[in-house]
């Protein structure tokens, strides 16, 4: 096997946690909101093969405001219904990049279909994500800096 090939590995245990970088902006309280949540493939890591939570933490940006919340490979699975057709369904999928074994996606298509999300009608696509992301769980809350104590002497 080239070393810069990785094997796809199925989800058999749905206990297994899928970590998520998340934003300080992407929670309200205690619970991850919608906008954590991108319908075009929502990039997690699998604790299968990266077990610490803080591995997931987007190091781009600003890394020290980023946290982490985590779905199991169970709840990343389920069908969001549909008025007007085959209800939405979201499954997670083992897509290991180069240099992250680790990473996956939470992928969402039509149930009759392999449509891609970007066709989703922008009235459905809340639901979508809030399906998704009402299943998560914060693990390492995210800090923002504009929070943070300020230095020195002001007395």
């Amino acid at each position: 096997m080239n070393p810069d090939e990785q094997s796809v590995l199925p989800f058999s245990d749905s206990a297994e946690r899928l970590f998520r970088s998340i934003k300080r902006d992407w929670v309200l309280g205690t619970e991850v909101t919608p906008d954590a949540i991108d319908l075009k493939g929502c990039s997690c890591y699998r604790e299968s093969i990266a077990p610490d939570p803080a591995s997931a933490i987007d190091l781009v940006g600003r890394p020290t405001e980023n946290g982490v919340a985590s779905i199991t490979a169970g709840n990343a699975r389920g069908l969001v219904p549909r008025a007007d057709g085959e209800p939405w369904e979201f499954y997670p999928e083992h897509c290991p990049q180069h240099g992250n074994a680790a990473h996956c996606e939470i992928l969402v298509h039509r149930r009759d279909s392999q449509k891609r999300v970007d066709q989703i009608p922008r009235s459905q696509k809340v639901g979508v994500k809030l399906a998704i992301a009402s299943k998560m769980t914060i693990v390492i809350d995210p800090s923002p800096s504009s929070m943070a104590e300020p230095e020195g002497d002001f007395g």
